[in-house]
């Protein structure tokens, strides 16, 4: 179990090297940087509870996948 949830992050970070992810950058930045009145604290916390949201969600999908063993 652990191997496979080892390889499940290790694939996700494969994943968000690929190119396609690059013309998405400039909109995830400007949306964690649209408001100007929260400050660097602010920013780092939008930055920080995407990361977190993008993470949990994954680390679900990856296992639903494994418990059913399904390839997506």
């Amino acid at each position: 179990f652990t191997k496979k949830i080892t390889l499940s992050f290790l694939a996700g970070l494969t994943v968000s090297l690929t190119p396609c992810i690059y013309p998405l950058l400039p909109v995830t930045i400007g949306i964690l940087s649209s408001n100007h009145h929260v400050g660097p604290v602010g920013m780092l916390s939008r930055a920080i509870a995407y990361l977190l949201g993008q993470s949990l969600v994954f680390t679900v999908l990856a296992g639903l996948a494994i418990k059913f063993q399904l390839l997506f």
